[in-house]
């Protein structure tokens, strides 16, 4: 096994990618797709020298895993902390590529990740330009081995596991009314208001799925409504995710790519004339990845984001695909469709120096204050 460096031109022409990509088993991770790796790197990592796009390859020759990292001076201010190897999605645009992940190929997994450990480790080599390497472990991956670290000529090396991503699951049955069966009876509730809700209308409504035809104009229309559902009051506030601009651009370039693909569609609950909620979702090897929604906040007692998943899980049941992943953060209205969840570890570790560990200190330290300030954050918006 060893380790092919890449730019992202040469990568995204290799078609070996997109079938290591579409082999995965679910519940699968759309953000492993080359169309999302590519395009976030020539957005939020502009320079080539910060990119470290790993193709990890058998000693045949085949393509076995993936490994899409990038170099991120972290900074304090003007202080710089570390040069961190991190994977693609992790840190800038960090809403939006939401489960950085290592692509491996069935059952390769602990040795793919192995050797990205060990070439970081190794003096000279692509990746040991940086003093701390962030990778995440996906579900059913493993966990960090120890034995990954070795020393050669460095003093120190250690690793911290600083976090875990968990995921709410869906499971869909063979058909939707087997579904529907198995869910809990609140989610059943909401399904039936918000069903008998719309149709009390005096307005008439439809549902439409921009797939094939998500353009720009689709996507305009869904950032309007998810920043009207970050401006409504009285009720728990979420967070505009695309208020950046940058983050505007990335997916006004991407989502029409991915819905020409049939790798993302956005659901757009029409009423009286007017669109009046949009729920994006996203298509990977036999599961439905629910990423982010809008909607009017004059519409809200309608539950009209209830009703756009209804709709996009019934399709996705009657496509034959088996998961709703539900995103990362198990919050109530998740949990009530779930309790399965599925896990992203996160670890931090370095080779080097007594010096080097205390980077790493200072670096595990940090995100754990940030998630700290996070979920306070999120506390405040709650109530």
């Amino acid at each position: 096994m060893y380790l092919d460096h890449l730019t992202i031109e040469d990568a995204a022409r290799d078609g070996s990618w997109r079938d290591l990509y579409d082999a995965q088993e679910s519940p699968a991770n759309p953000f492993c797709a080359p169309s999302w790796v590519v395009t976030w790197y020539r957005h939020f990592v502009p320079d080539p020298n910060r990119r470290r796009l790993c193709f990890v390859r058998s000693d045949a020759g085949d393509l076995v895993g993936v490994a899409p990292l990038w170099i991120d001076p972290d900074r304090v201010g003007p202080v710089g902390v570390a040069r961190r190897l991190r994977l693609v999605g992790a840190g800038q645009g960090s809403a939006l590529l939401e489960l950085p992940q290592v692509l491996a190929a069935g059952g390769q997994a602990r040795q793919i990740l192995g050797a990205l450990v060990r070439e970081y480790a190794t003096p000279g080599s692509a990746l040991a330009d940086a003093d701390v390497f962030d990778l995440a472990i996906a579900d059913g991956q493993g966990w960090f081995e120890p034995e990954w670290l070795t020393l050669g000529e460095r003093t120190a090396s250690s690793w911290l596991h600083v976090d875990a991503q968990a995921s709410v699951i869906v499971p869909l049955a063979a058909t939707w009314p087997d579904t529907v069966a198995g869910l809990k009876r609140n989610v059943k509730e909401s399904l039936r208001r918000s069903r008998n809700r719309l149709a009390k209308q005096d307005l008439p409504f439809e549902v439409v799925c921009r797939g094939a035809d998500l353009d720009a104009d689709v996507v305009n229309r869904f950032f309007d409504l998810h920043g009207s559902r970050a401006k409504r009051e009285g009720k728990a506030q979420h967070h505009d995710a695309f208020a950046q601009p940058e983050r505007r651009h990335f997916f006004r370039e991407l989502l029409p790519q991915l819905g020409a693909d049939g790798r993302a569609a956005i659901w757009e609950l029409w009423l009286g004339g007017r669109e009046v909620a949009a729920q994006l979702v996203l298509y990977a090897p036999g599961t439905l990845y629910v990423h982010s929604s809008g909607f009017d906040p004059e519409t809200w007692e309608l539950g009209p984001v209830t009703h756009l998943q209804e709709r996009a899980f019934r399709a996705a049941c009657e496509a034959g695909l088996r998961w709703v992943n539900m995103s990362p953060g198990p919050n109530l209205a998740k949990l009530r469709w779930s309790e399965r969840l599925l896990r992203h570890d996160q670890f931090t570790l370095a080779v080097g120096s007594r010096r080097t560990l205390a980077r790493l200190a200072v670096v595990g330290g940090g995100r754990q204050l940030r998630m700290l300030l996070h979920n306070a954050a999120m506390a405040r918006r709650g109530r």
